[in-house]
């Protein structure tokens, strides 16, 4: 009895050993994690930003040489706006790449109003900025009419049934046709802001404007005749608005008897025709309303800033600024270091547990297991007694690899 008596004693303590053992193990590695998490929330957003500058970089000379003010003006400009420096960075890019002019103060201006557009749209910023970017470039403005175009996408938001989302997501079906044919954005808008007023969805407004603007650069036989009568032709519609000129086609059309079914080849030529020219009064009134009405973006942005959702992603974004500030101090070794650490805390971690686990010698014999391997693998890594003939891991040789290629690779 006392021989099983002792070997139940022997058995529990053994086994208490083992669990007190793994929860260290866990402790360990919680607290690994733990750091790891730390140390990316604290510099993200930097390596973002520094992605971003970096990625500017690429795009030539003349913005690799911008490319650190900009950066400054992103971190700066993320204190009053909602998003984060590198989105705002990553914003001016987009608008550099896709061929916005302006240098630096045009981009700086750019991305606030792309900010504002849609902080006010709900869109993402991103969306935003091609939704700008996209209708400069293809009327030929410069950044300095960025402004002007985002109050023609509000108004045009205001007085029909559209988001800021379904315009960059359509614009594209018209816009290039309408820039030939000189027809302003804000004929286009008023269109579009008439049409999905009326139960026409935006992706269909934009199919069916796209389908009329084309035949009145190139009328079938039936309307030719008609436009020639109304005084319509390719210099005409640069000059006049877009309700004038639908109104002059309407009266020729009353005058001959002809109708937009039977005048216009396409289907959605004339449906976009007898939806507009059916209502020429509210159409001027309308197009009066996009092209006239300035101050939108700003009051729909100063509106939406109220909002708790907006509040709070400023207020996030205004403390990554200030955190990216101090890192700046400390410079990109400190970056590199807490990366680093991150990279490394759950080996160190894990290896440290298996230590309060293992039998006593089994550490020892991993580690030169790890070490051989290391040295196999990279033999720069490793350093040859002369005396002994052994091979080991050479600290020095670990540092200049860890500030060269190798640890940049594993850190990722």
């Amino acid at each position: 009895i006392r021989d099983e008596n002792g070997k139940f004693v022997k058995d529990t303590t053994d086994a208490a050993s083992g669990l007190n053992s793994a929860f260290k193990f866990n402790q360990i590695t919680q607290a690994a994690s733990g750091l790891s998490d730390v140390a990316n929330s604290l510099t993200q957003p930097f390596k973002a930003l520094d992605t971003a500058t970096a990625s500017m970089s690429t795009l030539g000379a003349e913005a690799k040489a911008m490319a650190p003010n900009l950066r400054e003006a992103a971190i700066v400009m993320s204190k009053d706006l909602p998003f984060s420096a590198a989105e705002l960075q990553t914003s001016m890019f987009d608008a550099l790449a896709s061929g916005v002019k302006g240098g630096e103060e045009g981009l700086k201006t750019f991305s606030v109003t792309a900010a504002k557009l849609a902080t006010g749209g709900g869109a993402a910023l991103s969306d935003a900025t091609k939704l700008l970017a996209g209708n400069l470039n293809a009327y030929g403005k410069g950044a300095e009419e960025a402004a002007k175009f985002s109050d023609i996408f509000f108004n045009t938001i205001n007085l029909g049934v559209v988001s800021a989302s379904e315009l960059n997501a359509n614009l594209s079906n018209v816009v290039p046709t309408a820039a030939a044919a000189g027809i302003g954005l804000d004929g286009v808008g008023a269109s579009i802001a008439l049409m999905t007023s009326k139960g026409i969805p935006a992706a269909q407004s934009t199919t069916k404007l796209n389908a009329l603007l084309l035949e009145l650069q190139k009328p079938g036989a039936a309307l030719a005749p008609i436009l020639k009568a109304a005084g319509v032709s390719l210099d005409s519609l640069k000059k006049d608005d877009l309700p004038v000129t639908l109104e002059k086609i309407n009266k020729a059309m009353i005058k001959t008897g002809q109708t937009a079914v039977g005048a216009f080849s396409s289907s959605e030529a004339s449906a976009a025709f007898n939806t507009l020219a059916s209502d020429i009064k509210g159409f001027k009134e309308t197009f009066d309303g996009v092209k006239n009405t300035t101050g939108s973006t700003d009051f729909a942005f100063q509106e939406m800033s109220s909002s708790i959702e907006v509040k709070l992603a400023g207020l996030k974004a205004a403390t990554e600024a200030y955190l990216i500030g101090g890192i700046d101090k400390l410079g990109k070794g400190f970056v590199f270091a807490a990366g680093a650490a991150a990279q490394l805390a759950p080996v160190i971690g894990t290896f440290a547990g298996i230590k309060s686990i293992l039998p006593e010698g089994a550490v020892g014999q991993i580690g030169s297991v790890v070490s051989g391997l290391l040295t196999k693998l990279i033999p720069s890594l490793g350093v040859t007694d002369a005396a002994t003939g052994v091979t080991s891991l050479s600290f020095t040789a670990m540092w200049t690899a860890a500030t060269g290629g190798v640890i940049l690779l594993v850190a990722g």
